[in-house]
């Protein structure tokens, strides 16, 4: 059995890994460079994409503008898998809107790419952007197991279940409290990572950065969140920004979470998946009847899923069976080339780039000779199965097991 990956959606910039010629692909894609790797992780950020090999080693690929894929500082994008050169062995990666974070096999962390907010975490002295791996001196120390980018801000979780925040403070995504000062003199970044003193006593299973929003799982199970709640992203019934982690009321026993655009998604201990926030294009996965935001977190009918990743307006899970469904946005603009007929979405990989308000089945890959494998054979012999997904901005990628 050999585990590869997958990738589909929005081809712009190298995303997918691959070639240059690839605008978009409605259906997952098997990278052809990536099959040999015995891949580990993967993740989708706005416009680029990080898988971790089976030796450690990270290869990146798709949009350079700021230097987020740690390599090729003069190109503005690389359409092809390269690896990044990091001084030990990569364990876990995450991918933000233009940066990338890394943890080292000893629990360090690395971080590249866009540097603007601080999401970076190098201090205040620091490049605006940085484009080979740097490592964070305020980390110094502290063994970090799990790493999640925003948009511009980022988040890790240490061994002993400290959560550290750092980048864009705006709207309390940090977990801060109520910034200093007043106007423009309030003082919301954070140039290096701060521990969140409000959880202080209650260790951090995990944690997720989404768009201006984040969120944690403490080892009991029970979820926060924290940031911006104009579109009722906290899932706790407010519109209203929360400056520090508070516990959610439907967010008990939480195995799993996912941080959005403007939308929240998580995973309870039995498999059932819950969602709440905008509901933009269905990205809630609730149904073409109920179309409305949701103030709290509502469960969907008959979804059951072992791990789960949100983009900006669509979502993605894996379930204990291998299989793969996601919902939501399925397309970039809605709109085809006018040179090639070839709309620029799929990132559902369903086979279009129409919208599913609601949890639909990827049964089909496409392998680099352009031919299709079906999951399940007429005679019932199951081909492959899905491990990990990650939704990027507009693009998705899968930790695929074939059982050839």
């Amino acid at each position: 059995m050999r585990r590869v990956v997958a990738s589909w959606g929005n081809g712009d910039f190298g995303r997918l890994g691959h070639g240059q010629a690839c605008l978009s692909e409605e259906v997952p894609k098997l990278c052809a460079m990536l099959s040999e790797i015995g891949a580990q992780q993967v993740a989708c950020g706005g416009a680029h994409t990080a898988v971790v090999a089976g030796d450690g080693q990270l290869f990146t690929f798709g949009l350079n503008s700021h230097g987020q894929l740690g390599h090729s500082q003069l190109s503005e994008f690389v359409s092809e898998p390269c690896g990044v050169n990091l001084p030990e062995p990569v364990v876990a990666v995450a991918a933000g809107h233009h940066h990338t974070l890394c943890v080292g096999r000893d629990g360090g962390v690395w971080a590249f790419g866009d540097n603007s907010q601080f999401q970076l975490g190098r201090g205040k002295k620091a490049s605006t952007q940085t484009i080979r791996p740097e490592a964070l001196p305020a980390l110094a120390g502290v063994q970090i197991k799990s790493v999640s980018a925003g948009a511009e801000h980022s988040l890790a979780v240490s061994a002993g279940g400290e959560l550290f925040s750092w980048g864009c403070g705006g709207q309390g995504r940090l977990g801060h409290g109520v910034p200093k000062g007043m106007g423009w003199l309030q003082q919301q970044n954070e140039a290096q990572p701060r521990m969140v003193n409000a959880l202080e006593g209650t260790p951090v299973a995990c944690a997720a950065a989404g768009h201006m929003h984040s969120g944690c799982i403490d080892q009991s199970g029970q979820g926060y969140s924290w940031g911006c709640g104009r579109f009722w992203q906290l899932g706790n019934a407010s519109d209203q920004d929360v400056y520090l982690p508070q516990p959610v009321e439907g967010l008990h026993a939480i195995s799993a979470l996912s941080c959005g655009g403007l939308h929240g998604l998580a995973q309870q201990q039995t498999g059932q998946l819950l969602a709440w926030g905008a509901n933009q294009n269905g990205v809630l996965g609730l149904g073409s009847e109920l179309i409305q935001s949701q103030r709290v977190p509502v469960p969907l009918q008959k979804t059951f899923a072992s791990q789960v990743s949100s983009g900006w307006k669509h979502c993605a899970a894996t379930n204990g069976a291998g299989k793969l469904i996601s919902w939501g946005w399925g397309g970039s603009m809605g709109h085809p080339s006018l040179d090639t007929l070839q709309s620029s979405g799929g990132q559902l990989g369903l086979g279009s780039d129409t919208d599913r308000w609601e949890p639909a089945t990827v049964t089909w890959l496409e392998d680099a000779e352009a031919d299709m494998i079906m999951q399940t054979t007429a005679e019932g012999r199951e081909q492959w199965r899905a491990l990990q997904v990650a939704c990027g901005f507009n693009h998705t990628a899968a930790i695929i097991e074939m059982l050839d």
